[in-house]
């Protein structure tokens, strides 16, 4: 006798080799030195990457323009762009999460070229810009570096082209928004944007732990994402109608905490008399009570940081949901909705991830926003809640008394961001930024003052490197395009990886 399973077809969860897989699958075959990494198409091909509809460039426009609001009526000077700096400047800036103030690379466009400029104990000061490899903030720095260069000089054939004059401008590369730390709206070019203080969100793109995949794989990914979002849909009844988060509580900070109530960012500590609306601490009150048969969390280090004792039964109930690890992937085979809870800095960096994956997100009211959210809409794109969480469980219950209604929203969230976070988007949304940008400067042409004692400053140069092979076990052996970015001395022509290796090459010389 034959035995049949009484799970519907539909309702089978696929087995884990068919979900969705790794970015690693996708990375381009590394050379031995790891110094070059495949192209972006938008670097090698001839006519760049595919055109946006008109509808989507005059979006895109109009939210470069929406960033550049609160410089408009005074433009930008270059007294604009000086930085606060710490009462106590350290030796050596740590990394994200830890203290705000951090020093960001004043960047310089000079008749076409790239310079950058920045303080010798600056965090990114010896970071190689070589390779596939990343560490901290080299990712993004790079990236929107590359993006200029692409603004400023697009593949011959390309319709992008972009005469701009001299201009220089802050590049952030940290999790802060700085306008914060600043204390007013300022023009620097910031992975995120604090409502309360504006400043200009460039393309955030992070491949630190693959938390992104590198642009020259991102249309694949795109589409391998698709795919699985499809298959999760066919699946929608079968998927447990509550909310999901897996993650860590690794800065006990919450910038948020106001937000709902009178639109103001701060960053607090948590600790025994906020921690039940504070940020990911509020996630974990919300599980042992309100929203307990609502949420299914699991927090990493949540005991030696949660440590109240008022929270201990929290803290205990907090870590009781199986699997205590599941990738984004295996958590939207399982659950319809995922919670979005700030992080470091205030936001987190993973709401794309969950709408393109096919999550209905339950986000959280937040004062610092990625460049692209403002083309989110609520109860349109996503279910808001309150920056304190107390309305999570009420979130819940909407969604599955709602049941067709939040699948049309997580249809509705893809297709926005299918289009904005195309290479092709990215592209135009950042050159636009910085077209605008430089019409509004007013500092004249780029200072021909050299760099500060103990600031060290170089062109940025990427070159494409045609048929590179790879004769690692396991790749391809066929040529790819690659890309091989590098600094410059002003001076002698030398080539270096990092900022802190032309400093020593001009110490030498000098």
């Amino acid at each position: 006798m034959t035995r049949t399973s009484s799970v519907a077809p539909e309702c089978e969860r696929p087995p884990a080799a068919q979900l969705l897989t790794s970015e690693r699958l996708y990375r381009p075959p590394p050379t031995p030195s790891m110094r070059r990494c495949q192209a972006w198409q938008s670097e090698a091909e001839p006519a760049g990457v595919p055109p946006l509809s008109s509808e989507w460039r005059q979006r895109l426009s109009a939210l470069a323009a929406h960033w550049l609001q609160p410089f408009v009526h005074r433009g930008i000077s270059r007294g604009a762009l000086a930085q606060r700096v710490p009462e106590a400047p350290p030796a050596v800036e740590v990394f994200n999460g830890v203290a705000e103030g951090r020093s960001c690379m004043l960047v310089l466009v000079r008749g076409g070229r790239v310079l950058v400029e920045m303080p010798q104990y600056a965090r990114t000061f010896g970071q190689s810009v070589y390779g596939c490899n990343v560490t901290d903030e080299k990712g993004r720095l790079t990236t929107v570096l590359r993006l200029l260069l692409l603004t400023l000089a697009p593949p011959s054939g390309s319709s992008s082209a972009a005469a701009l004059p001299d201009f220089e401008f802050r590049l952030c590369g940290d999790d802060f928004c700085h306008g914060l730390w600043e204390q007013r709206a300022a023009p620097f070019f910031t992975m995120v944007s604090c409502g309360a203080s504006r400043t200009i969100p460039a393309v955030q793109w992070n491949t630190l732990e693959e938390r992104d995949p590198d642009l020259s794989v991102w249309a694949r990914t795109l589409t391998q994402r698709r795919q699985h979002r499809e298959q999760q849909e066919r699946r929608w009844s079968c998927r447990q109608s509550l909310a999901v988060w897996r993650g860590s509580l690794n800065d006990m900070y919450t910038y948020n905490l106001y937000w709902s109530a009178n639109r103001t960012l701060g960053r607090r500590k948590i600790d025994a008399s906020n921690w039940r609306e504070a940020g990911r601490a509020a996630l974990a009150f919300q599980r042992c009570n309100a929203s307990q048969h609502l949420v299914d969390v699991r927090f990493k280090l949540l005991r030696s940081r949660l440590h109240f004792q008022e929270a201990k039964e929290c803290v205990r109930a907090a870590s009781t949901d199986k699997p205590n690890r599941m990738s984004m992937p295996e958590q939207i085979s399982r659950f319809k909705y995922m919670a979005h809870v700030e992080g470091n800095g205030g936001w987190a960096d993973r709401l794309r991830h969950a709408i393109l994956s096919g999550s209905l997100v339950i986000k959280q009211d937040m004062g610092v926003q990625e460049w692209y959210e403002p083309l989110l809409e609520p109860w349109k794109h996503y279910i808001p809640v309150s920056s304190t969480l107390h309305n999570l469980s009420q979130a819940v219950r909407w969604a599955q008394q709602h049941d067709e209604r939040a699948l049309k929203m997580t249809r509705d969230a893809a297709v926005v961001l299918e289009n904005v976070l195309s290479e092709s988007a990215l592209l135009h949304y950042q050159s636009e930024l910085f077209r605008m940008y430089a019409s509004l400067w007013k500092g004249g042409g780029s200072s021909q003052e050299p760099p500060a004692r103990g600031f060290a400053r170089a062109e940025f140069k990427c070159a494409l490197v045609f048929n590179v092979t790879a004769d690692r076990p396991g790749y391809t052996s066929s040529g790819y395009t690659a890309r091989d970015c590098f600094f410059v001395d002003e001076v002698s022509g030398y080539q270096a990886s990092s900022l802190d290796k032309i400093a020593a090459k001009q110490a030498q010389l000098h």
